[in-house]
């Protein structure tokens, strides 16, 4: 498994934006910073596995 901070430049190139990765005791937490609402309907769609937005529209934000 690569280290965090290898996970967390890959998820970021792939969603264009800064994301964190952090492990605790138990669990961990990823997160992933937007800059708008459009941005983040974007991410949302980069995240469907066929890469299209799923019922999320900005409307609904």
């Amino acid at each position: 498994m690569p280290g965090l901070q290898d996970v967390a430049e890959r998820l970021s190139t792939t969603f264009d934006t800064r994301v964190t990765v952090s492990l605790g005791k138990r669990k961990g937490k990823i997160v992933v910073e937007f800059g708008s609402v459009d941005d983040l309907a974007r991410i949302v769609g980069l995240m469907t596995t066929d890469g299209r937005d799923k019922g999320l529209h900005r409307d609904a934000l």
